[in-house]
């Protein structure tokens, strides 16, 4: 079945050289989407070490960019500001490369089954090249793709059924009801939310039906920290929408509701298990055969701190390792055997889990490429947060600002930086909107 796969991408670049560039580049959200999550992993396999969504999109968009380059007339990677802080990375990322093949020994195969997934950021310059109105068509297919998701997620909960790819669930009891939680939330759900209620696709009851669809998906995740942030994001929303005095007064009102709180639960915090986690955790007794990991596991944030200060442990103890990391060494790598980490996820043998997680994306960060990569991967992030906030008086900046506050809360409790929906998203935007802006600024210069 993965021929018609390969035959997907053949007909992606044919719509691409025929202008046709919003059909090419859905099929490539197809594939960095996990088939829309409805085609399941095995079905893509096409030989050992080719098996994900990712993979052809990768092929896939670094075949426009191979286009671009050849026909598109000027300096195709000409310099912006964002494109210095990729062009950075991309630098780096190839001397990780070399240094983990001819230095560490790693295979080839391992060396690109890590580092595909970054290569996508490759497709900032595929959006750069589109015109304003097919990036806004793409968008706006996305967003509706994200409604049907929606919808078969929620019909998941209602008949206790898996249809989005499969992923790990488990039963929420609340008094005598029971309801499953699934984890295979729509990718593109939260950044669609915030579109809903900022900047709609869609008026009238369509985007009523939207709210409530995008809503009801957050809740049933009964994901605490996703939903938190989520809320706090709207309330930041609230609060900027506000004019300059009202924005004081209501920050004010919240910090004085916020202090007792705070005090309250800080007090009850240094008296619980908790904080007797945190301080083992500071003092290093994570590495200490005779720990109590089920007390770490217990408290799910002291965990992630755990697993997080196991692996700067690892990099303090291996001087060599802390600029660009270990290698690009993949988790089934008979290399991973070098590490002893005991702090993570249990694979289906019962084994931890070395380098990869879902629990927190800097653990996975620092193992791969160190303090040096790490830092120029966040950075590329903070850029994108702070490019939406100078712009949010564009309809599209202020939605995508929020989403990138959700997102960078929420990498502290999920690996979601590493899933490509979380930065193609934004690099779409960026470029939407840099397209909208200069359009404004011309029909201004025309009326003078």
């Amino acid at each position: 079945m993965a021929i018609i796969f390969i035959f997907l991408i053949l007909y992606a670049w044919y719509l691409y050289l025929r202008g046709k560039k919003v059909y090419a580049l859905l099929i490539f959200y197809f594939f960095a989407s996990w088939g829309f999550q409805i085609i399941p992993e095995e079905t893509m396999s096409l030989m050992p070490g080719f098996s994900k969504g990712q993979d052809y999109a990768l092929i896939l968009i670094g075949g426009c960019v191979g286009f671009d380059f050849l026909f598109v007339k000027g300096r195709y990677f000409k310099r912006d500001t964002f494109s210095v802080y990729l062009l950075l990375f991309f630098a780096f990322l190839l001397a990780c490369v070399l240094y983990s093949r001819f230095t560490v020994g790693c295979s080839w195969s391992d060396i690109l089954r890590v580092s595909r997934l970054y290569m996508l950021f490759v497709s900032y310059f595929v959006f750069r090249n589109m015109t304003k109105e097919e990036l806004n068509k793409l968008l706006n297919i996305i967003y509706h793709i994200t409604i049907i998701q929606s919808c078969i997620y929620i019909l998941q909960v209602i008949l206790s059924v898996e249809i989005l790819n499969t992923m790990s669930h488990s039963v929420i009891t609340i008094g005598d009801w029971k309801i499953m939680r699934y984890y295979n939330q729509p990718l593109a759900l939260y950044f669609a939310a915030f579109m809903s209620i900022y900047n709609p696709p869609s008026k009238g009851l369509l985007r009523v039906f939207a709210i409530v669809v995008f809503s009801l998906s957050i809740l049933l995740g009964f994901n605490r920290s996703s939903t938190g942030l989520f809320v706090l994001a709207l309330f930041l929303g609230y609060i900027l929408r506000l004019p300059k005095v009202k924005q004081i007064n209501v920050t004010l009102i919240a910090v004085a509701i916020m202090i007792p709180v705070i005090a309250v639960v800080g007090h009850n915090f240094v008296k619980s298990r908790t904080y007797q986690d945190f301080k083992a955790v500071a003092e290093g007794r994570f590495a200490d055969a005779n720990v109590e990991l089920y007390i770490m596991y217990n408290s799910t944030f002291a965990y992630r701190v755990g697993h997080l200060f196991e692996r700067i442990h690892y990099l303090d103890e291996n001087p060599q390792a802390r600029l660009m990391g270990p290698g690009l060494i993949a988790e089934d790598s008979p290399m991973a055997g070098q590490f002893n980490f005991i702090l993570g996820l249990q694979n289906t043998s019962g084994n931890i889990y070395q380098l990869e997680t879902s629990d927190i994306t800097y653990s996975v960060l620092l193992i791969r490429f160190g303090y040096l990569g790490t830092v120029l991967f966040v950075m590329m992030y903070f850029y994108m947060i702070y490019f939406f906030f100078k712009k949010r008086s564009n309809k599209h900046a202020f939605a995508s600002f929020l989403f990138m506050f959700l997102t960078l809360g929420v990498s502290f409790f999920s690996s979601n930086l590493m899933i490509s929906v979380y930065f193609i998203i934004p690099l779409l935007m960026m470029n939407l909107i840099n397209k909208e802006m200069k359009s404004e600024t011309d029909s201004i210069e025309k009326k003078k």
